[in-house]
């Protein structure tokens, strides 16, 4: 079939190898450089509608409450991005995990700073019902080209897993 001969090009190195995207060779470079040592790379991003649905629009909330938590999702939002990239480092003493978003251009990125600071310090995770804060502690968030890279400390190196097993991501765009 089609995806054994794409499965046998990618292990004998002949086509389809990540290092062949330009975004994840970026996304793979950025965490490399941060020290990750388990990590997820992905081109499904998810919008506002896309992140909260699978998590509230199923058990029967209001209409009126589902709007407003779009609402307050979408000022939270980040502009489009092309991928992402989530994983944990350890430094010898605390576990990080390791945000990284890749903008079609540097302004991109450069222009999404404050806001995925403020996803930080505002935002909450919708599987636990709790602000990031109580997971993730003193974020930092810089541009390398065209990566936006966040990274904070968290005490459970497993935080990262969660966020993408319960699709509920830190980092979503309008």
């Amino acid at each position: 079939t089609g995806e054994m001969h794409d499965l046998i090009d990618v292990a004998t190195d002949q086509s389809l190898a990540l290092a062949t995207n330009e975004d994840f060779r970026l996304l793979a470079k950025a965490m490399d450089e941060e020290g990750v040592y388990a990590g997820f790379l992905s081109d499904v991003t998810l919008d506002v509608e896309d992140h909260i649905y699978p998590l509230v629009g199923g058990i029967g909330l209001p209409l009126d409450t589902y709007l407003a938590l779009q609402d307050r999702f979408e000022s939270l939002a980040l502009d489009p991005f092309d991928a992402f990239g989530i994983g944990v480092s350890y430094d010898g003493s605390d576990y990080f995990a390791v945000i990284s978003v890749v903008y079609d251009d540097e302004r991109g990125a450069e222009d999404n700073v404050l806001a995925a600071g403020r996803i930080f310090v505002d935002g909450f995770s919708l599987s636990r019902d709790r602000r990031w804060t109580e997971y993730l502690r003193n974020p930092e968030v810089r541009v390398n080209g065209r990566i936006l890279i966040a990274t904070a400390e968290m005490d459970n190196p497993a935080t990262w897993v969660r966020m993408i097993d319960d699709k509920d991501l830190i980092f979503f765009h309008k």
